[in-house]
């Protein structure tokens, strides 16, 4: 099987990554996709190199210990079959790390698709967190105009102004039991992180560690 080979097949597969495969990194869930295809003897197209690899691809990888329940990879084939036949075979393989949830067939071309806005809820609040005080923090992000964080290693590290990324963040659920429904932009330029967005909540609240928080990707919204 040669790189060179055509596309025959390209499909995109939704699925959740959620418990304790939110802590997979993307390399891992990369091996992990690899070895489900071999094992359901599915047939991928290669990439050029020295040493080629299966082409997947996924649109939108997360950071770890983010969970999602949207999540979605695309892969190219150099034979075709039947789309559900496919996804049967590839959701045996998959499980549990990666719980396949659909499929759907895709231009048989190289480039995929971007995100242009995605959703996220946070969770998993401390007791005292209530409803009010956790607005009042959202509303306390919302009304600033610039929200400068730091990414990349610490020797290389640089500041980028999360504020125009951050198009929703609003609180839901019950008073004892509140959500954070998040919306982030994605552009050419940048995007937004949702553990920028739960770092801040942090912040603000004062006396709460964001790393005890559950971070979930509930919803993409594609680029046209």
């Amino acid at each position: 099987m040669a790189f060179s080979a055509p596309i025959a097949q390209k499909l995109a597969f939704t699925f959740s990554k959620t418990g304790a495969a939110r802590f997979y990194s993307h390399h891992d869930l990369m091996r992990h996709i690899e070895r489900a295809l071999r094992r359901a003897e599915l047939k991928p197209r290669l990439t050029a190199g020295f040493n080629p690899q299966p082409r997947v691809v996924f649109p939108h990888a997360l950071g770890l210990g983010v969970g999602s329940i949207c999540e979605v990879v695309e892969i190219e084939f150099v034979d075709h079959r039947p789309a559900n036949a496919v996804f049967q075979a590839l959701k045996k393989t998959a499980a549990p790390v990666m719980e396949l949830t659909g499929v759907e067939t895709m231009a048989p071309v190289k480039g995929g698709r971007q995100p242009a806005r995605t959703a996220y809820r946070i969770d998993g609040w401390p007791e005292h967190v209530t409803q009010k005080v956790l607005a009042d923090a959202a509303d306390a992000i919302l009304s600033e105009e610039k929200i400068e964080v730091q990414r990349g290693a610490v020797d290389k590290a640089r500041t980028v102004d999360m504020r125009p990324y951050l198009l929703v963040c609003r609180v839901e659920g019950s008073e004892t039991m509140p959500v954070v429904h998040v919306e982030l932009q994605h552009s050419a330029v940048g995007a937004g992180r949702i553990d920028e967005v739960a770092q801040q909540l942090s912040l603000r609240l004062g006396d709460v560690d964001c790393r005890s928080l559950s971070l979930t990707k509930i919803g993409v919204e594609w680029a046209a």
